[in-house]
């Protein structure tokens, strides 16, 4: 049985009590009130949000009421809309039991230490032996004519895969030193599936993972697994650690250094490997609900208002889970209380500053994203309006802190021209466009939030983040924080209100995401995506099926 929601009054008169701060706020001022918010979703009463747990309920219905409070209202001006969506949590037994056989051994590997499964539930169990197959980096994609399944037969098998994608500084192949939807994790697993193998195992690539840290990836799978109750059967998804995966390829026609060589010198190669593996499963499970939060601005012209805009923030984080000295409780402050704040007040400024625009809005806290983007994903399999009416997508996945900027950059706005909007609403704000830095690429930005859903069906979609031009800071200063950013507070339990943020920088980003949803919704032409640009059968197809 689903366990349901507390009803939202219980849990407000709770919040009351034990955070005394959770009261009307007297500011008018929106960097105020955005950072008021996010302090109060990032407190440890909260939880950390964390999706099938208790904060994740706290934070949902905190949000209904707050948007009740401003006068909100979802489709058809009726009360706020909710998708309750029911899931499935899984927790990993330590009794699983993951082992190589290599001919008459037997290797047992260690959860945590050796492996983290990326996907598992009750249905993944395999007892006897199953063979493995290499097959590069899992990448089938004919626009680039290349394919590392040519001629290799994985029906049954688990496949064996580097992470990334082919090296090149060919912007027609890969789009050269940029990343592609094929180094994606989910994709290369979903294409393994789509050939008929049992599951994949995706070995960190030292040549393009320049950052990896085995600790971050063991923390990282280290919380349950939660997947959409909906779901197919998923196939068995493992991240190996480096250390252990030279083992796979014992007996093999080429060893792992020697493969590692071979790509590193562009020279791919696909083969049988000799050694096999099998898994015997053990789960606990439980199923739940966890709403997405939809608020809606209706617009005003007879031709464009049947148009919509998905203006998204999740506001889920990771709850509580493995401490860090001594703290369980993973906030998430900057991911994404922020962005989720700043989504609130820009519901309560369309709403009470009587805003109008040619298009519809429609505003989505989304719920999950920390799961795999779940919650934008049942989005797109059961939308409000149909798919090919939304024109474009904003996802506010944090919000500047660090100090006043001059710029901003757009992730994925090379892919649309949603980047042109974008360089018109900045300069209204005495602010620039620039070029993503390198960093972004290398983590891979755009695939890792709910824009690449989105995106993946078609809708043109955009992050704007801050740049590096900053009025107070150097460039230097500002890549060191990125880099401690990621290293010592990104998804850890440090990520919290402690965290100093610079209001007039929250300020400004705010603005720029107002203005560029005012003009994006105001403007004639619909957003399409660049020539050449993966996303566009998506959105031919939506077009033509009416979906």
């Amino acid at each position: 049985m689903f366990r349901v929601l507390k009803p939202f009054f219980i849990v407000i008169i709770c919040l009351k009590f034990i955070y005394p701060g959770y009261q009307a706020n007297e500011s008018t001022n929106p960097a105020e009130i955005i950072n008021s918010k996010a302090k109060l979703l990032a407190s440890d009463n909260f939880l950390g949000r964390g999706t099938g747990q208790l904060g994740g309920d706290l934070a949902s219905e905190y949000l209904i009421s707050e948007l009740r409070k401003m006068g909100a209202s979802g489709f058809q001006n009726q009360d706020i809309t909710t998708q309750n969506i029911p899931f499935i949590s899984y927790k990993f037994d330590e009794s699983s039991l993951f082992t190589l056989h290599s001919g008459i051994e037997k290797f047992n590997f260690m959860q945590g230490k050796d492996y983290v499964l990326t996907n598992y539930g009750a249905e993944i169990f395999f007892p006897e032996p199953v063979g493995l197959v290499f097959a590069g980096y899992g990448i089938s994609a004919p626009e680039y004519d290349y394919d590392d399944y040519f001629a290799l037969d994985v029906e049954g098998k688990i496949v064996v895969v580097l992470s990334g994608e082919p090296l090149s500084e060919n912007p027609a192949f890969f789009r050269g030193t940029q990343t592609t939807i094929y180094s994606n994790y989910d994709v290369k697993q979903r294409n393994a599936l789509s050939k008929g193998a049992k599951g994949t195992i995706i070995i960190p690539n030292p040549f393009v993972d320049e950052l990896f840290d085995w600790n971050k990836i063991n923390l990282a799978y280290s919380f349950n697994e939660v997947s959409l109750a909906s779901r197919p059967v998923v196939n068995f998804g493992m991240i190996i650690n480096p250390l252990k995966a030279a083992s796979l390829f014992t007996g093999a026609k080429y060893s792992l250094k020697e493969v590692y060589e071979r790509y590193q010198k562009k020279r791919p190669v696909s083969f049988n490997l000799e050694t096999k593996v099998s898994f015997i499963s053990s789960t606990q499970q439980k199923t739940f609900l966890s709403p997405n939060i939809i608020a809606f601005h209706k617009g005003i012209d007879k031709e464009l208002k049947d148009s919509y805009i998905i203006v998204s923030a999740h506001y889920d984080h990771l709850g509580v889970g493995v401490p860090i000295r001594g703290d369980s409780i993973y906030n998430g402050f900057t991911d994404n209380a922020l962005g989720t704040a700043a989504l609130l007040q820009l519901v309560n400024d369309f709403t009470n500053q009587k805003i109008q625009t040619k298009r519809s809005i429609i505003f989505l806290f989304t719920t999950a994203e920390e799961k795999g983007l779940l919650g934008a994903l049942f989005y797109v399999n059961n939308p409000v309006v149909p798919l090919y009416k939304t024109v474009a997508n904003l996802n506010i996945d944090g919000i500047a802190y660090f100090d006043e900027f001059e710029d901003v950059i757009a992730i994925g706005g090379e892919y649309s021209d949603l980047e042109v909007t974008l360089k018109n609403s900045a300069e209204k704000l005495n602010t620039g466009v620039s070029k993503i830095p390198p960093y972004f690429l290398i983590e891979e930005s755009f695939n890792r939030s709910d824009q690449f859903i989105f995106a993946s069906e078609g809708i043109p979609s955009i992050m704007i983040y801050e740049g590096l031009k900053f009025k107070n800071r150097s460039e230097n200063d500002a890549l060191m924080n990125i880099v401690n950013y990621f290293s010592e507070i990104y998804h850890t339990p440090f990520d919290d209100s402690s965290i100093e943020v610079n209001l007039n920088a929250i300020e400004l980003h705010y603005n720029i995401i107002k203005q560029f949803v005012i003009d994006l919704a105001n403007q004639s032409t619909e957003p399409e995506w660049r020539k050449g640009v993966e996303f566009n059968n998506a959105k031919r197809r939506n077009k033509a099926e009416k979906k």
